[in-house]
């Protein structure tokens, strides 16, 4: 199963804070609209402010309402030529859970 990165670099001019705060403002809504359990579970976004870098993991409906808003955000806030976007394909890599058993004496 894949999934869908979209994956942000910011021209060295733009201010980190600021995507930063579009970023925050795109999750918010994003969780305004999914409800703050779905947001939980299926939100995956990273932020590099040094290597002004964001990824958002958009493979579910919950990352793709992230990823819409946040680039109008941007295109808003810095114009098409402030940061460049590139979509990649991961193959989804599901975590190793633990299974506690508990035994009732």
């Amino acid at each position: 199963m894949t999934r869908t990165i979209y994956k942000y670099r910011f021209a060295k001019h733009v201010p980190m804070k600021d995507v930063e705060d579009a970023l925050d403002l795109a999750a918010l809504a994003a969780e305004s609209l999914h409800g703050g359990v779905e947001f939980r579970m299926n939100a995956h976004i990273r932020l590099d402010k040094k290597e002004h870098i964001c990824t958002i993991d958009a493979g579910n409906p919950v990352g793709l309402h992230i990823a819409k808003i946040f680039t109008g955000f941007l295109i808003a806030a810095f114009g098409n030529m402030a940061f460049e976007t590139m979509v990649t394909e991961e193959q989804r890599r599901f975590a190793t859970s633990v299974c506690l058993l508990w035994v009732m004496l």
